[in-house]
């Protein structure tokens, strides 16, 4: 692996002291699950896996892509900017998703890896966020199905299953 350690390392410094939304669990379990995801889906590929790593420090710490850029491959950058949602230039969610949609299958792949491992972890949601959990993985699971079983057949089935599961246990 040519990137990947120096990619988990990186995340789990510019991710440290930071909590999920539970707050509770560190936010590092996060890549480190989604790298997982990956992995257990068969998928070998450094570049994909460094970006995995990588997924949420422009968008959550105070990383700029130009550091990441600068750390990592163009490559790799161009991945982690494929997948950071830009609020701060008024992007909505449905325009991230879309984008999402458009982009390229590595991107794609680092996504559908995030969103099973977030269906997996809404149990953790406070009663109150639920509906809105619910329905942003609603809108999200309609747009990224369109792609899922073309670009990964495997993350599609568990996302598809686990989405199924959560909707079982939110309140709707």
């Amino acid at each position: 692996m040519k990137y990947e350690e120096k990619a988990k390392q990186f995340a789990y410094k510019a991710h440290e002291g930071q909590l999920r939304k539970d707050g509770v669990t560190p936010y590092i379990e996060h890549p480190k699950a989604v790298v997982g995801i990956l992995k257990n889906a068969g998928i070998a590929d450094d570049t994909i896996l460094s970006a995995a790593w990588l997924h949420d420090v422009v968008e959550d710490c105070n990383v700029s892509l130009s550091t990441v850029r600068a750390e990592f491959s163009g490559e790799i950058a161009e991945l982690v900017d494929g997948m950071t949602q830009r609020e701060h230039e008024g992007e909505t969610d449905d325009e991230y998703r879309q984008r999402i949609a458009r982009n390229n299958n590595q991107v794609k792949m680092v996504k559908l890896a995030d969103v099973l491992h977030n269906m997996r972890t809404t149990s953790t949601a406070r009663a109150e966020k639920r509906m809105k959990i619910y329905n942003s993985m609603s809108s999200a699971w309609n747009v990224y199905k369109g792609f899922a079983y073309e670009v990964c057949p495997e993350l599609a089935r568990l996302i598809d299953e686990a989405f199924k599961n959560t909707t079982k246990h939110l309140e709707v």
